[in-house]
């Protein structure tokens, strides 16, 4: 009987790894993050607070709410953010919705 709270590696893309503390997503290309050129980007798991306060900031606006919180939990710029390829973005929402979900 497998553990809940383990994630199962085998339903993973080979672009994704994820722990309940942080989801590493593997860029399809390298990008610039803080001046840094890479080709990954981790993403720490959300506590509820930050999750409320992008919600509150934003209220009216899920995509601005979502950046908000996606800069802080990669510790990477709005502008950097923004320059990914929308298939590395779409690869980070994969990771945060695998942070946030139990199944």
């Amino acid at each position: 009987m497998s553990n809940v709270n383990q994630i199962d590696a085998d339903q993973l893309p080979d672009w994704l790894q994820v722990t309940p503390e942080h989801a590493v997503v593997t860029l399809t290309k390298p990008s610039i993050v803080n001046g840094v050129k890479v080709d990954t980007i981790t993403m720490r798991s959300p506590t509820l607070k930050e999750s409320r306060d992008s919600n509150e900031a934003h209220p009216n606006n899920e995509n601005a709410a979502e950046m908000m919180l996606f800069t802080g939990l990669c510790t990477a710029g709005k502008a950097d953010l923004e320059a990914l390829s929308v298939k590395d973005y779409v690869r980070l929402q994969r990771g945060y919705f695998r942070l946030v979900t139990e199944d």
